[in-house]
């Protein structure tokens, strides 16, 4: 499990015509996050994410579906770095332990 939250699985559903499995992830400090529950409607047939819904404690929701996805896809770490020089006007806090 990762650390930083906690997880429950829901029973089969449909999101946007597809049979999904819901998961729902819950931040083990809540009271540190703006949302309560992070939904993750995975597809059953292809074992991908079809969609996530982020419940917010202000009532708001925000709900994102997957159009396509590619998995796999080759890409250079470089594409995960962030480049300090190019950007000297954001400060950079690093959180990692």
């Amino acid at each position: 499990m990762k650390k930083g939250s906690s997880i429950s699985l829901i029973k089969k559903k449909f999101f946007n015509t597809v049979a999904v499995q819901t998961i729902n992830l819950y931040p083990v400090m809540p009271d540190k996050k703006k949302y309560h529950t992070v939904k993750l409607m995975v597809d059953k047939s292809k074992k991908q994410i079809a969609g996530v819904k982020i419940l917010m404690k202000d009532g708001s929701t925000c709900l994102y579906s997957i159009k396509t996805f590619s998995p796999n896809v080759d890409m250079p770490d470089t594409t995960f770095v962030w480049d300090a020089k190019a950007h000297p006007e954001v400060e950079v806090v690093d959180l990692r332990d």
